[in-house]
């Protein structure tokens, strides 16, 4: 049988499941690096005097980013995936992201400055949502954990080129010194084109558009199966999809997803993810590091990127660590574990602020920055994964552009509130911040333990059970999610 599959997609498991991980790891680079540059760059005295930096304007060139997101979910990123492929979407999302990268590294003035970052944020906004729903639907689902909590830890690989290529740049003559960071956060996405030829489409919106023998051979190499086995599967899932198509016709995507009772849980848990991504204090450890490191008592700016540094490896090497615990702790557990730690460090770090900030004691300085290590270490331990692995793993495929655009809506618009407040907030009120975050951090821990769903170990095609009428009424999610139903992508034993 002659295959069908596009000329470049490997026939080998090994080079296949190699191409998916390079997308996994490099696209999100792109949002990882902005954030630490800006926080970075906001250390160097060109960069502050170019644009006579304000509290106000501080805060407009960092959270414009979030409104490109916000335009981007509102209008095309939902559209754009499910009608013309995960794939076409990333390929419109690369293109939008170097015109963004242009302007930013160009800026003449805060105006075009800020319209840079706004494309920058519509490109990231169209590019993760289809990377993300991509890679869901292309793992088996023994390995999602891992590899789709990979995808967003690598935001934090970005944070590390950024800081070093930030402190090697500090002292480059005139506007260089953050103009070159600037222009080379375009170059993760060179690399995400030349990866694209090898990666196929996802097999689920293959089977959607009537190209079945396309989205066999595919699974076959997935799982590692026979042709025969794969069209047996594919059929299978033929019949899924009809059926939920059929749940939702004559309706669209997002009323359906907004007005069902059974996706208002859904809906829920966007909404409190979305606020812990981006308000339990994470850009504390990122955009506004440099703000907390002078609370703290660092005044050399060397200092400051230095830490910077330090910060984005730590974060690394601990979120890869929590990616690796996601399919034996289980999402909830670990989403408690971290954020318990979150507000008992944050409420020391408000302390010791307030006793040590005016940096009269070297140790106390120590301190204060060790919890802040802490508190991230506990925040990339779950979250930072969490952000691309737990939105696409709760809606139907019908839904799941859907459902993973309403999340990214409500995580911009977080981002865009905390972009705009928190410099403001940390600069007023000083070492009462931290306790005040901690405080509302800590109303959550409950909700997280009654309102979220365990999806370890449950398919992509099953996890609609959780959330079906009779599981709404006081089930154990953790004892359902031992009891996965086979489908497409459960690996072979």
């Amino acid at each position: 049988m002659k295959s069908v599959m596009p000329t470049f997609i490997p026939d080998n498991r090994f080079l296949f499941f190699v191409s998916v991980l390079v997308m996994t790891i490099v696209h999100p680079m792109i949002l990882g690096f902005d954030s630490m540059m800006v926080g970075s760059i906001l250390n160097l005295p060109s960069y502050r005097t170019f644009f006579n930096l304000t509290n106000v304007i501080m805060g407009l060139n960092t959270a414009s980013i979030w409104i490109g997101a916000i335009l981007a979910c509102i209008t095309t990123t939902q559209i754009v995936s499910d009608r013309f492929g995960r794939k076409n979407a990333i390929f419109l999302s690369i293109f939008i992201i170097i015109a963004g990268v242009v302007l930013q590294s160009a800026a003449q003035n805060v105006g075009m400055f800020v319209v840079g970052r706004i494309l920058l944020g519509f490109g990231t906004s169209v590019g993760n949502v289809a990377s993300v729903i991509l890679v869901s639907e292309l793992v088996p689902v023994r390995r999602r954990g891992f590899l789709m909590g990979l995808s967003f830890s690598c935001f934090l690989v970005g944070s590390l080129f950024a800081s070093g290529i930030t402190y090697a740049t500090r002292n480059l003559a005139g506007n260089w010194s953050w103009r070159v960071p600037s222009i080379i956060q375009g170059a993760p996405e060179i690399i995400v084109f030349l990866n694209l030829v090898f990666i196929p489409e996802s097999p689920r919106w293959l089977i959607r558009h009537e190209r079945l023998d396309e989205a066999t051979e595919l699974v076959a190499l997935i799982e590692n199966i026979t042709l025969q086995d794969a069209h047996i599967e594919c059929n299978e899932l033929v019949i899924k999809l009809e059926y939920e198509a059929a749940l939702v016709a004559g309706s669209n995507p997002w009323s359906e997803l907004l007005t069902k009772r059974k996706n208002a849980r859904r809906v829920w848990i966007f909404m409190t993810q979305a606020f812990l991504t981006e308000m339990a204090g994470s850009s504390v450890g990122s955009y506004y590091l440099s703000i907390l490191l002078e609370q703290a008592g660092f005044k050399n700016y060397s200092d400051r990127l230095r830490v910077n540094i330090a910060m984005s490896s730590w974060a690394l090497a601990i979120a890869i660590f929590g990616c690796l615990c996601f399919d034996k702790l289980g999402r909830k557990k670990q989403a408690v574990i971290s954020l318990t730690g979150m507000v008992v460090s944050f409420i020391i770090l408000g302390n010791l602020i307030r006793r040590y900030g005016d940096g009269h004691s070297r140790g106390g300085t120590y301190s204060t920055v060790a919890f802040m290590f802490i508190f991230t270490g506990f925040y990339a331990f779950t979250y930072t994964p969490l952000t691309s692995l737990y939105p696409a793993e709760l809606c139907p495929f019908i839904l799941r552009s859907t459902g993973v655009v309403a999340f990214n809506l409500m995580n911009s618009s977080w981002g865009l509130i905390a972009g705009f407040i928190l410099p403001i907030a940390m600069n007023s009120i000083g070492w009462k911040f931290y306790i005040i975050n901690a405080c509302y951090d800590a109303i959550f821990i409950p909700i997280i333990i009654f309102l979220w769903v365990e999806t370890k170990g449950i398919t992509l095609d099953d996890v609609d059970e959780l959330f079906s009428e009779s599981l709404l009424k006081g089930q154990d999610s953790d004892v359902r999610s031992d009891r996965s139903i086979k489908g497409i992508f459960t690996e072979t034993t």
